[in-house]
């Protein structure tokens, strides 16, 4: 981005990080660079008319993706760009072997990407064994144990949408089973910045992906504002005597801004909603994978200062 880039005045506003930093360019694009917790943000201008934007995300992607991961902090960097340069970087971050997780919301043009931090990648890998553990003691049967030795946790590929839609977006996690790896439930661990996209990102991936998203799971941080941590659900609503398909969201906190636990129901995860009805096996098609608040606080308070 070019030297004219001005902070937006924040006193905690950092630079631009060293990818982000070239390209001297004649038309605008606008990119906004945001540690989690919302604290550094800054919008330079850069350009995109002859796609020398699309050479200076990879660069600032790659760049970012090199440097030492910081402790508690994920970086959710965004672009706006159009429908050619998204098709150009695209097909350039395809031919990557390794990059950060990267979302395209269509509607507004926004190119974002994330860099996660030691904490969110322990925050999923908590979950995952948590929610692996309750699995395996509902079953004991080989058919059973078959069944749950193909559940898989994370998601690697980028679901995209069912119409002409060129949006895509990656979770961070997707509870399925291999037998069937596009059905299941989605997962994000949010933060300042991304928390502004959940709506979004809820109605992409039960509304509009090309996955079957039975609902979507959100552990959603309050860091460094305070140490609030609520669970959010979205699943689809029944509500409209329409038909019209709509989205409805339950919000729990199970932290309060001091740290504190806040009891409350357990999470709840259906075998069904994990695996179509005729790929449960049938003793397993009524059991539920239940966390308890305590044991998410767990998960959530393990790994932060």
């Amino acid at each position: 981005m070019d030297s004219s880039a001005q902070p937006n005045g924040d006193d905690n506003t950092t630079q631009t990080p060293p990818g982000s930093i070239t390209s001297p360019v004649p038309h605008q694009a606008s990119a906004s660079v945001s540690v989690a917790g919302g604290m550094n943000e800054m919008n330079p201008s850069t350009s995109s008319n002859d796609h020398s934007i699309v050479p200076l995300i990879i660069c600032s992607m790659l760049t970012d993706d090199t440097r030492p991961r910081v402790h508690e902090q994920s970086i959710w960097t965004e672009y706006q760009i159009g429908e050619n340069d998204w098709v150009i970087l695209k097909n350039s971050l395809a031919t990557i072997y390794r990059t950060p997780r990267f979302d395209y919301f269509s509607q507004t043009h926004t190119f974002a990407y994330q860099i996660l931090s030691d904490a969110h990648e322990h925050y999923l890998f908590g979950l995952s064994i948590a929610l692996r553990n309750k699995l395996f003691r509902l079953g004991s049967s080989r058919r059973e144990h078959a069944f749950m030795h193909n559940m898989l946790f994370y998601n690697r590929g980028g679901a995209k949408p069912l119409d002409s839609n060129s949006g895509m977006h990656q979770m961070d996690g997707f509870l399925r089973n291999d037998d069937l790896p596009s059905y299941g439930v989605g997962v994000e661990i949010a933060f300042s910045q991304k928390r502004a996209r959940l709506q979004e990102l809820a109605e992409f991936h039960l509304l509009q992906s090309e996955q079957s998203v039975q609902w979507l799971l959100v552990i959603d941080f309050d860091h460094p504002r305070s140490k609030k941590v609520s669970l959010l659900t979205w699943k689809l609503c029944n509500c409209d005597v329409s038909g019209a398909r709509e989205l409805e969201v339950h919000d729990q906190v199970i932290r309060d801004e001091n740290g504190a636990l806040i009891p409350g129901d357990p999470l709840e995860i259906s075998l069904l909603d994990i695996a179509p009805y005729h790929i449960v096996p049938p003793s397993l098609r009524e059991k539920t994978i239940e966390l308890s608040v305590e044991e998410i606080f767990k998960i959530v308070d393990g790994k932060e200062s």
